[in-house]
């Protein structure tokens, strides 16, 4: 059996999450060359506001704070949402590297003897609890290619990322991965296709 490679679908479905995002920050997000000036403008007048003693001034001042935050939060929410979106690509190329591999040690051709057969099921339960640090290395050593250690460097910090927004590691924020989903993308779908001609 040929295992297809799933990536491109789940990019498809990343890629409309992300245009989502993009359309959906364009109703609440003002444009680049408006933003400064409106930021200034919101903190003049919350600043003018609080010198005023009426309700009526007092309400403005707060309707600026809360614009200010909601852009804030927006911000906040990309980031969450790029994290998330870098977890399903992950989780797509872990699912298939574990379905790969087991694929690839089932022994061929006539039934095998009781024996090969047990160490061919003991071997597929090893696989399922192998950290993917191990599988990643085990790549290395075993599949020849000239741009595999490149891109095994590249899955281990995606994978590094994915820990941290799995684990709710403040550290992520640091991170920039989750910004650059084109690159995450590449990385594990030249990954799965070098796996598919080997």
């Amino acid at each position: 059996m040929i295992l297809p490679n799933p990536l491109p679908a789940t990019w498809e479905a990343v890629r409309a999450a992300r245009d989502a995002m993009t359309l959906a920050g364009r109703v609440f997000e003002p444009p680049p060359f408006r933003r400064q000036a409106q930021c200034q403008q919101t903190l003049q007048d919350f600043q003018q506001y609080l010198r005023k003693d009426t309700d009526y001034e007092r309400s403005k001042a707060l309707s600026s704070l809360e614009r200010l935050d909601r852009e804030r939060k927006l911000r906040e929410l990309k980031k969450e949402i790029n994290g998330l979106l870098v977890l399903g690509l992950w989780a797509t190329f872990e699912h298939f590297l574990r379905d790969f591999l087991q694929e690839r040690l089932k022994p061929q051709g006539q039934p095998p003897p009781l024996a090969e057969s047990l160490r061919y099921n003991r071997l597929c339960n090893d696989i399922q609890r192998w950290n993917m640090r191990g599988l990643l290395d085990f790549l290395k050593e075993n599949v020849s290619d000239p741009e595999l250690p490149k891109l095994i460097k590249g899955a281990k910090n995606i994978l590094e990322y994915r820990n941290q927004v799995a684990h709710a590691d403040p550290r992520r924020n640091n991170n920039n991965m989750g910004a650059d989903l084109e690159y995450v993308h590449n990385t594990l779908n030249k990954l799965t296709n070098i796996l598919l001609q080997n």
